[in-house]
């Protein structure tokens, strides 16, 4: 017998307790519920009502706020007044509020404030520098600021100046570092003199540096080192393999480690070997398991055993007649309480 699926109401959350079939849903939410709530609910609006006298109902709503209302507005009012309140609002602020100007007006006197607010301030107020002024001053301002700084200044140059003065600067800081810093090269100078620096600096390091290989030198012989590098490592590391050794020896050892392990690791296989015998391995592995494994069966077979056992593994038989036979069960219950409440 088959199953009848029970609906209930959009607004459940609201406090609706209304069940039913499918075909009586739309009826329900249309025509009966009378749990719908206004769109200012959360603004103190208890009203609730049929969904064909909401829209009705949000017209009349007393309870729309102002668009200013964070900013100290406490005006509330009906939908068709609300755009009216906004343009008669004195609770507009200027755009420098964070900046000190307490400034506040009606929306038509904002752009009018902008011009004069004398709160507008300079690119480097982080940097130190603490003019404030009118809007129409800034950029004849940031011309003749004293504040602007070096683009090492987190690497220690404390030089500071107008900006036109900015690029010369640069070019004669003693402040640039070396790409390797972090490899112990403690080198600074000129612009200029960097590309130089580093052709010559003995601080390049291995690709194999968190391998153990220590090697430092310059960076026309990184290539050749890594040629004789002994640190390269097996892909089966992680895997108990600890062989290091030279880049061009890795393949060659990858072919005879007996590292390689089996995909059923994970269920309990413990086999290691070469690359070349995982193929084989897999074909005789004892470990493939039932795909109800899940459901309670403990099978394990050959990986050419797996699809004919599961035509006969009894777990899910016993699965499968036991969910139809509860769904039975419950399709006969309630269809029997749907009738008694027809009745």
């Amino acid at each position: 017998m088959a199953r009848m699926e029970i609906y209930t109401c959009v607004n459940k959350e609201k406090g609706c307790n209304w069940t039913g079939t499918k075909f009586n849903v739309y009826e329900h939410q249309e025509f009966m519920c009378d749990h719908y709530t206004c769109v200012n609910k959360e603004k103190g609006c208890n009203w609730t009502g049929q969904n064909f006298n909401v829209l009705n109902h949000q017209e009349s709503c007393q309870r729309y706020s102002s668009a200013n209302k964070e900013k100290g507005c406490n005006w509330t009012g009906q939908m068709h007044n609300v755009l009216n309140q906004e343009e008669i609002s004195n609770h507009y602020i200027c755009v420098n509020k964070e900046k000190g100007c307490n400034w506040t007006g009606q929306k038509h006197n904002v752009l009018n404030h902008q011009e004069h607010c004398e709160h507008f301030s300079c690119v480097n107020k982080e940097k130190g520098c603490n003019w404030t002024g009118q809007k129409h001053n800034v950029l004849n301002h940031q011309e003749h600021c004293e504040h602007y700084s070096c683009v090492n200044k987190e690497k220690g140059c404390n030089w500071t100046g107008r900006k036109h003065n900015v690029l010369n600067h640069q070019e004669y800081c003693k402040r640039y570092i070396c790409v390797n810093k972090e490899n112990r090269c403690n080198w600074t100078g000129r612009k200029h003199n960097v590309l130089n620096h580093e052709e010559y600096c003995k601080h390049y390091i291995c690709v194999n540096k968190e391998k153990g290989c220590n090697w430092t030198g310059r960076k026309h012989n990184v290539l050749n080192h890594q040629k004789y590098c002994k640190h390269y490592i097996c892909v089966n590391k992680e895997k108990g393999c600890n062989w290091t050794g030279r880049k061009h020896n890795v393949l060659n050892h990858q072919e005879y480690c007996k590292r390689y392990v089996c995909v059923n690791k994970e269920k309990g296989c413990n086999w290691t070997g070469r690359k070349h015998n995982v193929v084989n391995h897999q074909e005789r592995c004892e470990h493939y398991i039932c795909f109800n494994k899940e459901k309670g069966c403990n099978w394990t077979r050959h990986k050419r055993n797996v699809l004919d056992y599961q035509e006969i593994c009894e777990i899910a038989g016993q699965n499968e007649i036991l969910e139809k036979v509860v769904k039975d069960i419950e399709g006969l219950i309630l269809n029997t309480a749907m009738c008694r409440e027809m009745n």
